[in-house]
């Protein structure tokens, strides 16, 4: 027995082999801290260039003085696509609405939807669903309108075997129009 205990004592004070040892234990860890900060920049990157992306578009339809169609909407989802630079599939909502009364007092004022589009993955905005995103709406004018565009990305990460789900980056931003009281899309006004 005192044999064996010696050759384990000779074992533990030997230095030979520990710089392999430890990195063996020490690798899969490094590697897997340098993924997760990958990822994690990546994310960071992604939401950053959607919020910008939404920016552009809400600022492109406030300064539209003329009736939008379809043929511009579907342009904006490319100019949202190219913006955000992803591979991952993207989607834009774009409604007006105004204040019809109460509009200086955020949970008793009336909003009314003038118009809702949607891109593919997306369903235009409702009376029904109006309230879902009223919180979002700042307080306003009476008879004031705003366009609420809301940009959604669904991002999926590169390294899938941490976090294999779909992570949808969204922003809503809400403008009012620039050089017209209203933006119309097609027949479809406000006032």
């Amino acid at each position: 027995m005192t044999r064996f205990a010696n050759r384990i004592r000779c074992f533990m004070r030997d230095p030979n082999g520990t710089i392999s040892v430890e990195t063996a234990v020490m690798m899969p860890f490094l590697l897997g801290l340098f993924a997760l900060s990958f990822v994690w920049y990546d994310a960071f990157r992604t939401k950053n260039a959607v919020l910008k992306a939404t920016y552009s578009v809400a600022d492109m339809i406030s300064r539209e003085t003329v009736e939008l169609n379809d043929a511009y909407f579907s342009g904006l989802g490319g100019v949202f696509q190219y913006m955000t630079d992803s591979a991952d599939e993207t989607s834009l909502r774009i409604t007006t609405i105004k204040c019809t009364d109460n509009c200086d007092d955020d949970t008793q004022r009336d909003l009314e939807l003038c118009w809702s589009w949607a891109s593919t993955g997306k369903t235009p905005l409702t009376n029904e669903s109006l309230p879902d995103i009223e919180d979002t709406i700042p307080l306003m004018v009476l008879g004031d309108t705003v366009v609420i565009t809301e940009g959604t990305l669904d991002y999926v990460p590169f390294f899938t075997h941490w976090m294999n789900e779909i992570i949808p980056m969204r922003n809503t931003v809400v403008t009012r129009p620039r050089f017209a009281p209203q933006v119309a899309y097609g027949e479809l006004k406000c006032y």
